[in-house]
């Protein structure tokens, strides 16, 4: 993310991990992201849910997919 003069660098905190499934070489984990953020002096915060897909190739766990999805107010 870019930032202006105006823009507050991100701050993300991810509440908790679950890993949902677990197959093999491949993971897929579920989290709870919130993040205080602004674009162009706006405020663009938000709560999101988190799946994240990884694999274990036997050198190293690589993230293969990431999907944040819009949670409501709580």
């Amino acid at each position: 993310m870019s930032t202006t003069g105006a823009d507050a660098p991100a701050r993300e905190l991810v509440d908790r991990w679950t890993v949902a499934e677990l197959q093999g070489d491949v993971a897929v984990i579920n989290g709870v992201l919130n993040q205080e953020a602004a674009y162009q002096g706006k405020p663009f915060s938000g709560r999101f849910r988190l799946t994240l897909v990884a694999v274990d190739d036997e050198s190293d766990h690589k993230i293969v997919n990431i999907q944040l999805s819009s949670m409501a107010d709580q």
